[in-house]
């Protein structure tokens, strides 16, 4: 004869874990998520001039921006834009010349020009300007051939909307550059390609110095890349904001090299689409200057 089993209507089914086991799995999960969060916020220690000269010094970039953001606004056109921000600027790269090593060279160039050019921004516009300037520095290894030297290009601005300092649009990317140019003009060795920094003086006038170098400057038909060095907003990581977008070598290479590589495809897709009513000198390179590059940004 066969045995039954009766079951009780309301009896509860037992978990297949103890609820310790999940509350452990929760309390695990969440300070794993914890860790993550503090990894990805966490940010090394800032040299200081002690440090090796071919390093990136922080503090001595930090203090490039403290003097550039004293100045207050600096609007194209304005005394504090044309005269105090370009001498802050021009000061910084003598300095960094002084400092130089012997297998590298600088060579400084304050390049005023004018002109004209159709921008298809949000609904289209003709934008005309007069005499805006840049501070161009061009570092390259001593010896080899003096001219046709292909360069990487690397830009930033240091004019400001007419309400802010800029101290992250775009001072943050100046005294990243100047940082930058100083630890390449440091080098032990000569570099095998030039560098041309860039520190243009009106790009919130809709991106008029950008359009003045890369179409009348002696140096830039040697330009065969750029990285542009952009911010929106305040505060966080710097992100790879735009590339190419045509040209997955840049990608490749920016994910091969950096050594906390961070970037988002969504924003180039956005930009791309047209939906985001902003822009910046990467545009200009790109549609003036015919090259690839790279856009980032904090």
């Amino acid at each position: 004869m066969q045995s039954m089993e009766f079951v009780k209507e309301n009896k509860p089914a037992q978990l297949p874990l103890s609820i310790w086991w999940v509350a452990a799995g929760l309390a695990a999960n969440a300070a794993l998520l914890a860790g993550v969060a503090l990894l990805d916020a966490a940010l090394p220690e800032p040299l200081g001039p002690g440090a090796p000269p071919e390093r990136f010094h922080g503090l001595t970039a930090h203090q490039h921006l403290t003097n550039l953001t004293a100045i207050g606004p600096r609007v194209a056109g304005s005394y504090e834009n044309e005269v105090l921000a370009v001498g802050v600027l021009v000061a910084a790269v003598k300095d960094i010349a002084a400092h130089a090593s012997p297998h590298n060279q600088l060579e400084l160039d304050v390049h005023t020009a004018s002109g004209a050019f159709a921008l298809s921004f949000m609904d289209g516009m003709n934008n005309v300007y007069r005499d805006v300037q840049n501070v161009v520095v061009r570092v390259r290894g001593v010896g080899g051939r003096a001219t046709g030297r292909s360069a990487l290009l690397l830009n930033c601005h240091f004019d400001t909307v007419p309400d802010s300092p800029g101290a992250s649009d775009d001072g943050a990317g100046c005294a990243v550059l100047l940082g930058v140019l100083r630890a390449l003009a440091a080098a032990r060795r000569p570099l095998r390609h030039d560098a041309v920094f860039l520190f243009n003086g009106a790009e919130e006038n809709i991106l008029q110095a950008s359009h003045a170098f890369i179409t009348q400057h002696k140096w830039a038909r040697d330009v065969r890349a750029f990285i542009n060095i952009e911010a929106c907003g305040a505060g966080g990581r710097e992100v790879l904001f735009q590339a190419g977008p045509h040209d997955p070598w840049i990608v490749e290479m920016y994910a091969s090299v950096v050594p906390h590589p961070y970037a988002s495809s969504l924003a180039q897709e956005l930009f791309e689409s047209g939906l985001i009513p902003a822009d910046t000198d990467f545009r200009i390179f790109r549609d003036f200057g015919n090259l690839s590059g790279e856009y980032r940004q904090p």
